[in-house]
């Protein structure tokens, strides 16, 4: 990572995307090397003033989805195959449930770990453990490949896709999160362009921004709860968040208290911990 800035930062360039999580903590130093350079990184590490975060709210359309899910199951058990252990998942995971216990408040949340953005073999290992050992028969995901939506419909189980929309799976393909790059990478390069850098400040945009989505897929999502996640789908256009009210850790501690609401810099940084109804395995 240090020497791919080193080849940009020698070809003359300006501005330098960091596009995946981690990567402005691995390239601090070279941050500081090059305080001419104007580095936009999408996890929040890097606290340099030529150094801006930007990402999306992905969690307000993974809590789109848990409402989908959670009234969708069955049997009020979902999975849920994550990659790394980081604030950025965390926040996904915890989306996804508050979503789902909107909903119903019964079902419950697996999630077992791969520890790789990009390992079809754990994906497809942690997928087969959470439909056979656990009994999910809803599948999510946050990883880098669809290997899970796979699984899932090889095995007869729902799903849900991330980052992409999946046109050969079957009816048991709910939809997927989507994240619209686009419209952020859009104005931050206006923005440089007339000459505006936020600097240890950050792009967080979400559903109302257009930046992330949830896109229904499948006809087996009624038009009862296409229009109940479209009602709360609205709901931030007016204001609302995902991370406001009580919500309490899965070990019972009160995390965010009624009327409150969690800010933006504990959901960036310090989301280290899991909701209610969140169980975790590692055998």
């Amino acid at each position: 990572c240090q020497k791919a800035v080193d080849r940009l930062a020698e070809k003359g360039c300006q501005v330098i995307f960091l596009t995946s999580y981690g990567f402005g903590s691995n390239v601090e130093d070279v941050i500081k090397a090059y305080p001419q350079i104007v580095f936009y990184t999408i996890s929040p590490e890097a606290e340099e003033s030529n150094a801006t975060t930007y990402y999306g709210r992905l969690y307000q359309a993974r809590y789109l989805a848990g409402m989908a899910a959670g009234m969708m199951t069955r049997n009020n058990v979902l999975g849920f195959v994550a990659a790394m252990d980081n604030a950025q998942v965390a926040r996904d995971v915890n989306a996804f449930m508050l979503g789902a216990r909107s909903v119903n408040p019964d079902v419950k949340l697996v999630v077992r770990f791969t520890g790789s953005w990009f390992n079809t073999a754990a994906e497809h290992k942690a997928a087969m453990k959470l439909i056979e050992k656990d009994h999910a028969d809803l599948l999510a995901y946050h990883t880098s490949t669809s290997e899970t939506v796979g699984v899932a419909d090889e095995k007869g189980v729902y799903s849900i896709g991330y980052n992409m929309m999946e046109k050969s799976y079957s009816q048991l393909y709910l939809g997927a999160v989507v994240f619209h790059w686009e419209i952020l990478y859009r104005s931050i390069l206006q923005d440089f362009a007339r000459g505006s850098v936020r600097g240890t400040g950050y792009y967080w945009w979400g559903v109302s921004e257009g930046a992330v989505s949830w896109e229904k897929e499948s006809d087996l999502l009624g038009d009862d709860i296409i229009q109940r996640i479209e009602e709360e789908r609205k709901g931030f256009d007016e204001g609302n968040d995902v991370f406001m009210g009580e919500i309490r850790r899965n070990d019972g501690r009160v995390m965010c208290r009624k009327k409150e609401r969690m800010s933006d810099d504990a959901l960036l940084r310090n989301m280290n911990w899991f909701v209610e109804g969140v169980e975790i395995e590692e055998d």
